[in-house]
C-alpha cells in the first residue's frame, strides 16, 4: 500500500507540474481578414503590424525592394539590394524573416550578418517583435501566445506544455524554434542567425516526435561585409565563396534555397558590387539606389549653401529659401518624404548629410556609388580593349614594326604566350596570343582547359611536361620569320617567378638561349629604392624601371627584373591611348576575331597608390573574384622586352597620366 501511495503521489505531482507549465487555452484570432491580408502582402504587414518602425510612407524604391523580398520568400530566387544607410534595409530584412515564418511561406529561415554580434542583435530585435507586438499577438495567437507565456523567462521554454504536450519552444541566443501547435502554419518553424565567417555549414533542425529534419529554405544576408573586409579583395573573395558555396548549399539537394541580400557598396569591386553585378553573378537580381536618383543641376549654388551652413545655419536656410527653385532643379530624391524638422525638402536633407559626413562617406554610404578609388587614373575597360583593333589580322606584322617581342607566362597545366610588334614610337601591336597546348576556343578560363601539358606530354612528369611545352612553344615562335620583311623575335621573356630553377635551366640549355631571358617581376614598395637607383654591379644592364642582373656564378644565367607596377600602368595607358598618338597599343583584327577573353585579362586588376616616406607608387591588385590575368602579364612583359630592344628612346616619364591619391587597400 505504501508503494502504491508513493506512485499515486508522484503521478499527482507530475500532473500538477504539467498543469502549472501548461499555457492554457490559446486566444481566438483577433482579425482574420487583417491577418489574411498580412500573410499575402509583406508591404501591408510592415505598414500595419509594424507601423511604429515605418513612420514615413514608403518610397517607390522601398516598394520595389519589398516586392522582391516577398517574391523570394514565396517563390524563391536570389535578390540583392543596395540602399543608403538609414533607409530601413535591416528593418525590412528582419520584417521579412518574421513575416515569412508567421505566414508559413518558409519553415526555416537563416539570417546571416557581417559579424556574430550583429546577427545576435538582429535576433534580439525579432524576439522583441514576437514577444511584445500586440497586433501580431492578436492575429497570430497560436504562434505568439506561447512566446508571451514565457513572460521574458527563456528558461521556461524547455518545460512549456500545451494541452498536455510539450510545445518544444526554443528561445536561445542564436536560434528560435516556434511552438509545436497542431494547425499552426509556423509549427516547429526555425529562425537561426550566424555571422558570415561563423559556423554555417550543415545547418539543419530536427522536428519533434521523430518526424525527420528540415534544412534552411530562405537566407537573409544582412550587410554581410564590414568596412574592413570591403577594403580587402581577399576578404571580399573569401566571403563571396562562402555565400556561393556554403550558404547557397544549405538547402541540400532536395530544393533550391532562396536568398536575399540587403547591402551597401562601400568600395569599388567589394562584396556588394559582386552580387549587384549580374554579369559576374547572373543568378542574382540586383537593385542599387542612392538617396538621390539624380543630382541637382546647380551644384555651385549648393557649394555656396555649404559654405554658409558651416558658419551659420540660419543664413544657409535663408539662402535655400531664396534660391530653392534653382537649387532643386534637376534633382530627384529617392525618398521625397525623408527630411527632418527644420528642413524644407528631402533634397535639403541629403545635401546637409553630404556636408556633414564628407564626400567619400556620402558617395559610399548614402549613394551606393563610392568615389572611384582610382580617381583620375583611368583604367581600360573590356569594351575599350575590344574596340582597339587594327586592319591587320592574326599573325600579320604591321609595316611600321621594327622589332618583335614575346612573353610566356608559365603554369603547371598550360603556358600563356603573346607576340607583339613595336615601332620606334613605342606603338605596340598584339600580333598573336594563345595558350600551349594551343586551343581554338574563343573564350575559356585556365581552370576549364581540358587539353593540358600533362596530357600532351604524358610520358613524363609534370615538370618534364612544362619543360617540353616551353621547348615546343619557343620553337614555334622563334624558328619562324615574321611579316613580309622576315623579322625575328628579338627577345622572348619567360616568367621565372614560379619554378625558377626549371625556367632558368631551360633558358640556359635551349638552342634559342641567345633570344630568351627569364624574368622576375617585383612590386617596388615606397620604402624600397627604385630600380633606377640601385648600384650598378659588374655585368648589370640598367634600363628604365628594369635591370638585367649579371649571373651569380659561371653556371648561372642573366635574368631581367622589372618594376611590375610601373609597367602595368605604362601598358594600361597604352591601351587607353588613341591610334595616331604616341604609345598606342592595339590588337589584331579580322572578321572572326573575338577579344572578350583577353579583354577580361586586361581588365582584371585595378591600381591604388601607396605612400610612405615621402614617396608614392602605384600598386595593381586583382579585382575580387577575378581569376585569370595571364595575358595581362604577357602584355606587360612584352613592353619590358620592347624597352630592352630599343624603345627606350621614348621618354616614358612624359606618358604618365596625372597622379592620384587613394588609400592602400590591404588584405
Amino acid at each position: 500500500m505504501a508503494i502504491g501511495h508513493r506512485e499515486s503521489s508522484v503521478a499527482y505531482e507530475r500532473k500538477l507540474s504539467l498543469t502549472s507549465r501548461d499555457i492554457g487555452s490559446i486566444p481566438w484570432i483577433g482579425d482574420e481578414k487583417r491577418r489574411k491580408h498580412g500573410e499575402d502582402s509583406l508591404e501591408f504587414f510592415c505598414l500595419t503590424y509594424q507601423a511604429e518602425q515605418y513612420t514615413r510612407p514608403f518610397s517607390d524604391v522601398h516598394i520595389t525592394v519589398i516586392n522582391r523580398m516577398e517574391t523570394a520568400a514565396k517563390q524563391g530566387g536570389l535578390f540583392a539590394y543596395a540602399m543608403p544607410r538609414g533607409t530601413g534595409k535591416t528593418s525590412i530584412a528582419e520584417s521579412t524573416v518574421v513575416w515569412a515564418i508567421l505566414s508559413g511561406h518558409r519553415r526555416y529561415v537563416v539570417l546571416i550578418s557581417s559579424t556574430e554580434k550583429d546577427a545576435h542583435q538582429s535576433l534580439d530585435n525579432i524576439k522583441k517583435e514576437l514577444s511584445s507586438n500586440q497586433l501580431i499577438y492578436d492575429d497570430w495567437p497560436e504562434i505568439v501566445y506561447p512566446i508571451w507565456a514565457l513572460e521574458g523567462v527563456s528558461n521556461r521554454a524547455p518545460g512549456q506544455v500545451f494541452d498536455g504536450n510539450s510545445t518544444y519552444l526554443v528561445w536561445k541566443g542564436d536560434q528560435l524554434v516556434m511552438p509545436t501547435i497542431e494547425g499552426s502554419k509556423a509549427s516547429s518553424s526555425v529562425i537561426e542567425v550566424r555571422g558570415i565567417t561563423g559556423s554555417i555549414r550543415g545547418m539543419k533542425a530536427n522536428l519533434p516526435g521523430g518526424r525527420g529534419s528540415i534544412r534552411p529554405e530562405l537566407v537573409v544576408l544582412d550587410d554581410p561585409q564590414t568596412d574592413e573586409s570591403a577594403k580587402s579583395p581577399t576578404q571580399c573573395l573569401d566571403r563571396e565563396k562562402i555565400i556561393l558555396g556554403t550558404v547557397l548549399g544549405l538547402g541540400g539537394h532536395e530544393h533550391e534555397i532562396a536568398a536575399v541580400m540587403p547591402c551597401t557598396v562601400i568600395h569599388k569591386g567589394d562584396l556588394a558590387e559582386a552580387f549587384l553585378n549580374q554579369e559576374k553573378n547572373p543568378a542574382w537580381h540586383g537593385v542599387r539606389t542612392g538617396f538621390l536618383k539624380q543630382m541637382p543641376k546647380n551644384i555651385k549654388l549648393w557649394e555656396e549653401y555649404a559654405d554658409l551652413k558651416r558658419t551659420d545655419d540660419n543664413q544657409a536656410m535663408d539662402f535655400y529659401v531664396a534660391h530653392r527653385e534653382a537649387m532643386d532643379e534637376g534633382a530627384i530624391p529617392m525618398w521625397p518624404e525623408c527630411y527632418n524638422k527644420g528642413q524644407l525638402s528631402a533634397l535639403q536633407y541629403v545635401m546637409d548629410l553630404k556636408i556633414k559626413v564628407g564626400e567619400d562617406a556620402f558617395w559610399a554610404e548614402y549613394m551606393n556609388a563610392p568615389k572611384d578609388e582610382m580617381a583620375d587614373c583611368e583604367v581600360v575597360t573590356v569594351d575599350q580593349v575590344m574596340q582597339k583593333t587594327t586592319a591587320w589580322e592574326r599573325w600579320q606584322v604591321p609595316s611600321n614594326v621594327t622589332h618583335l617581342t614575346a612573353y610566356i607566362d608559365v603554369h603547371k597545366n598550360v603556358l600563356y604566350y603573346m607576340v607583339c610588334g613595336w615601332d620606334e614610337q613605342f606603338n605596340g601591336y598584339i600580333i598573336q596570343y594563345n595558350i600551349w597546348p594551343e586551343t581554338k576556343r574563343k573564350y575559356f578560363m585556365m581552370s576549364d582547359v581540358s587539353e593540358t601539358l600533362g596530357k600532351m606530354y604524358n610520358t613524363v612528369g609534370w615538370q618534364g611536361a612544362v619543360y617540353a611545352g616551353l621547348r615546343d612553344c619557343t620553337k614555334k615562335l622563334l624558328f619562324r620569320q615574321w611579316g613580309h620583311t622576315g623579322l625575328d623575335i628579338g627577345l622572348c621573356i619567360i616568367d621565372a617567378n614560379w619554378q625558377t630553377p626549371l625556367i632558368k635551366g631551360f633558358c640556359r640549355d635551349t638552342e634559342w638561349k641567345a633570344r630568351l631571358m627569364p624574368s622576375h617581376s617585383r612590386f617596388i614598395s615606397p620604402e624600397r629604392k627604385p630600380l633606377d637607383e640601385y648600384t650598378k654591379n659588374t655585368g648589370d644592364v640598367p634600363g628604365y624601371n628594369w635591370r638585367i642582373m649579371a649571373p651569380q656564378n659561371r653556371s648561372g644565367i642573366r635574368h631581367i627584373v622589372y618594376d611590375i607596377s610601373y609597367w602595368k600602368s605604362f601598358v594600361n595607358n597604352g591601351l587607353l591611348t588613341a591610334p595616331g598618338d604616341r604609345g598606342c597599343i592595339q590588337l589584331f583584327g579580322g572578321k572572326e576575331v573575338d577579344h572578350k577573353c583577353i579583354a577580361e585579362h586586361f581588365t582584371s586588376e585595378y591600381p591604388t597608390e601607396v605612400t610612405s616616406r615621402g614617396r608614392t607608387v602605384r600598386h595593381w591588385q586583382m579585382y575580387p573574384g577575378k581569376k585569370d590575368n595571364h595575358w595581362w602579364d604577357c602584355l606587360v612583359g612584352n613592353a619590358v622586352a620592347a624597352s630592352r630592344l630599343g624603345s627606350s628612346s621614348v621618354d616614358h616619364r612624359k606618358r604618365g597620366r596625372s597622379r592620384v591619391k587613394v588609400s592602400y587597400m590591404e588584405d
